[in-house]
């Protein structure tokens, strides 16, 4: 009889050990947590924070193994992060929705650092964010994914936040703004109601913008703010964009290649280019 105890508990351990194991390379779990036995909500509860607790552990072990290459992120003003998104949410809402948005959005931009990482791989509500978030860090600081096959994006959108990669401070490309991409998911990731918007049949989320469209319009907005900020007259603005439509290459095959293009081409030679944009990516 002990010893059956005993080998359904080596059991259930080896079970979990592969449950948590399957969770740091794919970053899925079972919402059940069947491992981890008892009832639902406390198999559940348990699962979730040692898998979590799982992640931050392989995190910190990829860190202290980075450390040498790691430097200190340098600090971003909350108002130079306003100034960035300012230009693209005056192009995109009404007078009276600019500064609700502005609020709302450049408040939750969040740089991902070694000081903060570790209580937002906790906090995160669902663990595949997480995981997603915990392989954006390791990129970051020049580190293994946690699987081959994880992505290592340069930012994430998750509702209204913003998470974006120390790499920020670091990329070269001209073109490249990730604040600004990342910002322009929240638009179609955040329903008007939660900023205190009036809803209406026809507007759920702040912005109406196809699924199927959702990088293009991120990315199109991305390098349309570098070209705002490049070109300082309306010939400059053109040439900029020319020039991203043959050097910028969206590092994502959900891009609509030609719609990207039509969307620089045309914003650059609009007075309010963010508006075209947002028409060429929008719900039919």
């Amino acid at each position: 009889m002990q010893a059956n105890v005993l080998q359904s508990q080596v059991k259930q351990i080896t079970e979990r050990e592969k449950a948590i194991q399957a969770y740091l390379e794919t970053g899925k779990t079972d919402s059940c947590y069947p491992a981890w036995g008892g009832s639902v909500f406390r198999g559940s509860q348990e699962g979730a924070k040692e898998v979590r607790e799982a992640l931050v552990a392989a995190v910190k072990q990829k860190s202290a193994e980075a450390a040498a290459r790691m430097v200190a992120a340098p600090m971003m003003k909350s108002e130079d992060v306003r100034d960035k998104l300012r230009p693209m949410i005056n192009g995109l809402f009404p007078k009276t929705e600019r500064e609700i948005v502005l609020e709302a959005i450049a408040n939750d931009v969040v740089i991902l650092t070694t000081e903060n990482v570790e209580q937002i791989l906790l906090s995160e509500s669902c663990s595949s964010t997480a995981w997603h978030l915990a392989n954006l860090y390791l990129a970051s600081i020049g580190s293994k994914p946690l699987h081959e096959d994880a992505s290592c994006a340069l930012g994430m959108n998750v509702g209204t936040t913003s998470y974006v990669s120390m790499k920020y401070f670091t990329q070269t490309d001209k073109f490249a703004d990730y604040i600004v991409h990342e910002a322009a998911h929240a638009f179609h990731n955040c329903k008007r109601t939660l900023l205190g918007l009036r809803e209406t049949r026809s507007r759920e989320w702040l912005l109406n913008i196809d699924f199927g469209e959702r990088e293009t319009f991120a990315y199109a907005c991305e390098v349309y703010s570098r070209i705002l900020e490049l070109g300082k007259s309306p010939a400059a603005r053109i040439a900029l964009a020319q020039e991203a439509i043959v050097d910028f290459v969206p590092p994502d095959e959900k891009v609509d290649v030609a719609k990207f293009h039509a969307a620089l081409e045309e914003a650059s030679r609009t007075r309010n280019g963010w508006k075209r944009i947002l028409q060429i990516c929008s719900k039919n």
